[in-house]
């Protein structure tokens, strides 16, 4: 049996791979589309560290993971109130 590659995150179904955005919920892209026009390259410098040599250079790790998540939970709350 083949392994799902779709992950609940809040309210919304997220699919990993395949054609972005049609692998999203309406309400997914909605939040993808807002997030990375408004949010994504400041985040994604802000949360790099500085000793390495670019921020391609991010470490895969857990600590790393819930920097990220923490961050995005914080975006995805801040949508949900525009949106409203």
């Amino acid at each position: 049996m083949a392994r799902s590659n779709s992950t609940r995150y809040d309210d919304v179904d997220w699919h990993v791979g395949g054609d972005f955005p049609d692998d999203l919920s309406e309400q997914g892209n909605a939040f993808a589309q807002y997030y990375y026009e408004k949010h994504y390259l400041d985040d994604y410098v802000d949360l790099s560290d500085d000793d390495l040599p670019t921020i391609y250079h991010e470490p895969d790790t857990p600590e790393k993971y819930a920097q990220v998540r923490e961050l995005l939970d914080q975006r995805w709350r801040e949508w949900k109130r525009q949106a409203v």
